[in-house]
């Protein structure tokens, strides 16, 4: 675990508390299917957390792991929701 993995490691960090600030927009708004684009480096970013609690032997990264590993869970499970909602309604794939 190398200074540049740390980097690399914490602007991650960095960019999922962005993505946290604009939690409410997401659960507020209606449904696009540019959504999704939050899933990825949610994932993304759990994963590198418990390999860096894996690398680094520290308590905290796997607890941060956990809590990433949640709110993932969570945040799928509610664009599978809203997509389900939106095809239900016919509102996917339509001309503007």
């Amino acid at each position: 675990l190398d200074g540049f993995g740390r980097l690399l490691y914490y602007t991650a960090l960095f960019f999922a508390l962005l993505l946290g600030c604009n939690a409410l927009r997401f659960v507020r708004g209606g449904f696009f299917s540019s959504a999704c684009a939050y899933s990825f480096p949610l994932a993304a970013v759990t994963i590198a957390s418990f390999v860096m609690a894996q690398r680094s032997g520290n308590g905290f990264f796997l607890a941060l792991a956990g809590v990433f590993l949640v709110v993932v869970t969570l945040v799928v499970s509610l664009l599978v929701v809203k997509t389900l909602a939106a095809a239900w309604r016919n509102a996917i794939c339509v001309p503007e």
